[in-house]
């Protein structure tokens, strides 16, 4: 069972460590995490801890440009963020937590451009389908 510890008058949780010791973000940046996390409903915790690292690596390229807040950025900020990566799936899962992020901090506007990926999935063909004798 975990200790239960209270930080910031918060219970304390796995997910919450993992990025209120990084000397990377900022305390703003820190506390609003903690406040879109606490706002994550009926969502398994690996998710939680997906989206919450996603914005943590945001926080910290945001932090090397200077910005201490994430209501600070830009969508040229977000779009530069976003260059680092060529994986589509990698893209879309950001840019789905960033869209989530900011819709949560009533910017929606930031992020309004930026689109998802278009996966294209090959098709299986019957032959390539397993029946109940394989």
């Amino acid at each position: 069972m975990q200790k239960e510890t209270k930080v910031r008058g918060l219970p304390r949780n796995w997910i919450i460590e993992q990025y209120e010791n990084n000397s990377d973000l900022t305390e703003e940046m820190k506390e609003k995490m903690t406040e879109y996390l606490l706002s994550l409903h009926g969502i398994k915790e690996n998710s939680k801890s997906l989206y919450v690292l996603k914005a943590k690596m945001l926080g910290i390229f945001l932090t090397e440009r200077g910005l201490n807040r994430f209501e600070e950025a830009k969508e040229f900020d977000l779009n530069l963020f976003l260059s680092q990566y060529n994986n589509e799936n990698t893209l879309n899962q950001y840019i789905y937590v960033f869209k989530q992020l900011y819709k949560f901090l009533n910017l929606p506007e930031i992020v309004s451009r930026l689109q998802y990926y278009k996966i294209e999935l090959e098709q299986i063909t019957p032959s390539e389908t397993l029946t109940p004798q394989k």
